[in-house]
């Protein structure tokens, strides 16, 4: 079987945010039993496309990799598309002919029997893939909106009416229907009126758990900066989360990692116990040196990997519900919070008693080792997709 995967960026599981991990953890396993080729957008600062799978990538630059002129000509081009076409704003972006012709070079030279479309943004390209099968998923039941649109809550307002009109439009045109969680298969159901199946997600299991009964009182947040809704979570734990933990555990920390942490996130600094690592490429390394992960989210839906991630190296968690959405871990495992006051009490006890953090962390791996198996999950998304052959 030879499977085409499109999605926005290049999947590797060394990315720097949890799409491209996730995504690149799936054809790792995949390609043990298919052909498998990926057609994407490819920024800088992306790892390199892995040896041993074909890759077709189309370079891109960042917002503010671009020359000033770029960046208007793109946002004349983007609210066109916008206000006229009707496309949401993170599926303008995405838009693109070079991208579509190189996606039919693609067709061309790896003849795929299957095209699995990656992330809403990329669901426009469907209409492109009529010659073969094609199985869709949806990773945020539709993209989560940006923090501002134009004055007030209006452009938001009708960025959600383009989501809703563009998923009715353009999911029907694949063969197969997914999402990541119970929660979004619902809703997508019920927008688009078809079976919509639920593929939960992938992860690498490490080895070695941490100990983190053995580490300081300090806690972990990570993600990719340019998605909003870290930046979002980390100023609410920041700003209010630790001021509260350090009134009870004055030497708590916390240590924010994760690329392009410009502006609203470097100044978080300035709060007493708060900690900027940037970018950190060990991510075992750097799971061994806490107590715990807090991840809390605030907006948008689908499954958190770096919640995930944590679990799987032994480290406990603490979030909210959204956080939490499509992890139906033991109650043991974590604890949950959704006020910044209910979020630094659950934060102390794992930072006040290194057992129950070892503990909840034990919890949280064996959960992982028995339900995210990658040879199961990946025969499951193989067995749906022979059913559509």
């Amino acid at each position: 079987m030879r499977i085409l995967v499109v999605s926005p960026f290049q999947p590797h599981p060394a990315a720097s945010h949890g799409g491209g991990v996730y995504l690149g953890q799936l054809l790792a396993a995949l390609e043990h039993q298919a052909d498998v080729a990926t057609v994407c957008f490819a920024y800088p600062d992306d790892p390199p496309a892995p040896a041993d799978i074909p890759s077709f990538r189309l370079p891109r630059l960042h917002r503010d990799q671009l020359g000033r002129g770029r960046v208007l000509l793109d946002q004349v081009r983007y609210a066109f598309q916008w206000g006229v076409l009707g496309l949401p704003l993170e599926a303008a972006k995405h838009r693109s002919g070079p991208f579509r012709r190189l996606l039919r070079r693609a067709l061309d030279e790896f003849e795929p029997d299957v095209a699995m479309v990656e992330f809403s943004v990329m669901a426009q390209y469907l209409a492109d893939l009529s010659s073969v099968r094609t199985v869709f998923t949806d990773h945020e039941q539709g993209e989560s909106l940006p923090p501002r649109i134009g004055p007030g809550a209006v452009g938001r307002r009708r960025d959600r009416r383009l989501w809703r009109k563009y998923t009715r439009h353009y999911l029907p045109m694949a063969d197969l229907c997914q999402a990541l969680t119970n929660e979004d298969a619902a809703q997508l159901e019920k927008l688009t009126g078809r079976p919509v199946a639920v593929r939960p997600p992938l992860i690498e299991i490490p080895g070695n758990a941490v100990s983190p009964e053995e580490t300081d009182p300090v806690m972990l947040f990570l993600g990719d900066y340019r998605h909003h809704p870290n930046p979002e979570a980390a100023e609410v734990i920041a700003r209010d989360v630790l001021p509260a933990v350090r009134a009870e555990i004055p030497e708590a920390e916390l240590w924010l990692a994760g690329p392009r942490a410009e502006g609203q996130v470097d100044s978080l600094a300035r709060y007493p116990g708060v900690r900027l690592l940037g970018y950190v490429e060990n991510l075992a390394s750097l799971m061994s040196k806490v107590r715990c992960l807090v991840a809390p989210v605030f907006s948008g839906s689908g499954v958190r990997i770096k919640v995930l991630s944590a679990m799987a190296h032994g480290l406990p968690v603490v979030s909210n519900r959204l956080g939490m959405q499509g992890v139906p871990a033991p109650a043991q495992a974590f604890l949950s919070g959704e006020t910044p006051a209910e979020l630094a009490g659950a934060c102390g006890v794992f930072l006040d008693n290194p057992a129950r953090a070892a503990s909840a962390g034990q919890s949280a791996r064996s959960f992982i080792e028995k339900h995210m198996d990658p040879v199961s999950l990946v025969e499951q998304q193989l067995e749906r997709i022979r059913s559509i052959m």
